[in-house]
């Protein structure tokens, strides 16, 4: 059954490859985005103001398809995450977050006149999913002993608007920059226990996480 609906779909993508403009793009990212967390809508310090500034910044990837040429639809996937690490003797404390984001945009694209360039607009709709965690290892020569001591997922629906240029290198290939600001206000979903499993937060108060911030990509787009 699962072969058969894989090859459904690449019957159905070759169709309106066939019938419209199909555009594969992918590249890579540097990130910058608010590390805030809320409970009951009020700001928490969390973290101390080093770590934050560490967090708030990190590289990542994209890469989606596109259909319908100038108006038209592109759908793909959104990755970045960002890292914290500090030492004294023989103890390190590491704080990591990484989220992902499949994503579906309106996409409009004209050319410009006599130049090989095209410009583009995007919005799109995103559901982001975040781990955050932190965890300490000890070491005592040469054995290290590692220790989770947190992790959370946060989970939900967020938005993406931007814009790019696109420089014509062949017909088909164009190397993209492109520029884009995220809204992804995240609530809590689940929790790590003692066990080391995760498990629905069940809380009472609602925790968000903010992670909105800009998008600095550059990648190429190849089409047939």
């Amino acid at each position: 059954m699962k072969r058969f609906t894989i090859f459904i779909f690449v019957i159905v993508l070759i169709t309106f490859a066939s019938t419209f403009a199909l555009d594969v793009v992918g590249g890579f990212s540097y990130n910058t985005y608010n590390f805030d967390f809320y409970l009951k809508e009020e700001l928490q310090s969390i973290f101390s103001e080093e770590v934050n500034k560490s967090m708030e910044k990190g590289w990542g990837g994209y890469a989606g398809v596109g259909l319908g040429g100038n108006i038209g639809i592109e759908i793909g996937a959104d990755l970045f995450n960002s890292k914290y690490e500090s030492s004294s003797g023989q103890t390190v404390i590491s704080i990591s977050q990484s989220i992902f984001g499949p994503y579906a945009a309106l996409r409009l694209k004209a050319n410009v006149p006599i130049l090989p360039i095209s410009l583009d607009l995007k919005a799109a709709v995103a559901y982001y999913s975040n781990e955050t965690t932190s965890k300490g290892e000890i070491s005592w020569g040469p054995i290290t002993s590692t220790a989770e001591l947190s992790g959370l997922k946060f989970k939900g629906f967020g938005y993406l608007v931007g814009a790019g240029i696109n420089l014509n290198i062949t017909k088909n290939l164009n190397v993209s920059f492109n520029g884009t600001y995220r809204i992804a206000k995240l609530p809590l979903r689940e929790i790590k226990n003692i066990e080391g499993n995760y498990e629905a937060y069940e809380g009472e108060d609602e925790v968000i996480v903010d992670l909105s911030g800009l998008r600095i990509g550059a990648g190429l787009t190849l089409e047939f």
